[in-house]
């Protein structure tokens, strides 16, 4: 390759570069984009401010954030790709332990195909879904709290709401009986309710039944050994 040839392909790779970064600079919430290669040209000073660095790779990301974290979103992104779909919306996504509603948009720019990835944590949509069921003002706080779980809680919340005995949920968690039974209490006091039968009815009607239970069968597959 000429010098010239090399310096022009640089230049509209940085032209890119920073098409992308323009694109997603004023969300006020982390967002980054991905390519089909493996790399982020781009992200906005919200992730940098969230996450304290930004990614440039898929190894640097696994590195930083962790390799579960990554691979959940890889595995939403590839599902996108097979469905040929434009646009996804995932719940209650762990990032650094902090919660968020992880938003996938496919873009193109210049011919080529990127996926945006958008880390919010808005709740009008849910709002507007139960604004007319009962106990509503419970459900909107009840999704607030949530929000403010740690990804062991989360889990936690996932298998108690779902049925399971503490017997089990101590062998699925790797702790002792008296360990689940105290984790259970105090997350119950965060949420603001009482017993099971309460969690069962509002992870149901605030809609979190769906991300709840796909939490519950990725923490059953990863300590599968321990049952």
């Amino acid at each position: 390759m000429y010098p010239m040839d090399r310096k022009e392909k640089d230049t509209c790779r940085q032209s890119l570069a920073s098409s992308l970064q323009m694109l997603i600079m004023n969300y006020s919430f982390p967002a980054c984009i991905h390519t089909h290669d493996g790399f982020f040209p781009a992200f906005n000073p919200a992730f940098l401010t969230e996450f304290g660095n930004g990614p440039v790779s898929d190894k640097y990301w696994e590195a930083h954030f962790g390799v579960d974290d990554f691979l959940h979103l890889r595995e939403i992104e590839l599902i996108l790709r097979g469905e040929d779909a434009d646009f996804h919306i995932e719940k209650c996504v762990y990032m650094n332990d902090k919660q968020f509603d992880f938003t996938l948009e496919k873009i193109q720019q210049s011919g080529e195909v990127y996926y945006l990835w958008k880390f919010g944590r808005s709740l009008n949509t849910n709002e507007k879904i139960i604004k007319d069921l009962p106990m509503h003002n419970d459900i909107i706080q009840f999704m607030k709290n949530v929000k403010e779980l740690s990804r062991t809680e989360f889990d936690f919340l996932g298998l108690y709401s779902g049925g399971a005995s503490h017997n089990l949920i101590s062998q699925i968690m790797g702790c002792k009986y008296a360990s689940s039974r105290n984790a259970v209490s105090e997350i119950l006091k965060k949420l603001k309710i009482s017993n099971r039968d309460d969690a069962f009815l509002i992870v149901h009607l605030s809609e979190l039944a769906v991300p709840i239970m796909k939490g519950v069968k990725n923490i059953i597959i990863k300590n599968v050994n321990n049952l």
